[in-house]
């Protein structure tokens, strides 16, 4: 959320990126996937398809709130996960999708098929330019 604020605040209109580099679940705030609390297991997908985990609703709907801002500002919203227990992807899916966002994961983020994936991510052209584009408008006309 404090992300996407000081993107749109000082990018508004401009396409950007927000970068999330996640180790672990969010146990505090509105995106929050588990307890702190380590005495309580983790929700299964069990509990995610029967909509009867803890946090996701609350989760998923902060998600969810973010999107048409993001879009509206041409922010992409990319998650780099460094781990392979949950991080809350399930409730963060709509908003990297909806933004054209990229979900990076891997065991570790020192492992190296990580390290190049992310290297790749910022490729630049013969310009110099980071090859992404941002904000585009695509126009068909049929006859």
């Amino acid at each position: 959320s404090s992300s996407a604020v000081a993107t749109e605040s000082t990018y508004r209109g401009y396409g950007g990126r927000i970068m999330l580099f996640l180790s672990g679940p969010c146990t505090q705030g509105p995106g929050q996937t588990v307890s702190p609390d380590l005495s309580e297991a983790i929700r299964g997908h069990n509990e995610l398809r029967s909509d009867s985990a803890p946090y996701w609703n609350k989760s998923k709907k902060f998600f969810e709130a973010l999107l048409p801002r993001s879009i509206a500002n041409g922010h992409a919203v990319d998650a780099f996960v460094g781990s392979l227990d949950q991080v809350g992807v399930a409730e963060m899916k709509p908003l990297i999708q909806g933004t054209g966002g990229t979900l990076l994961f891997a065991d570790r983020f020192a492992s190296p098929n990580f390290r190049s994936s992310f290297q790749r991510f910022f490729q630049t052209g013969p310009d110099g330019h980071l090859a992404m584009g941002f904000n585009a408008a695509l126009e068909v006309q049929t006859t």
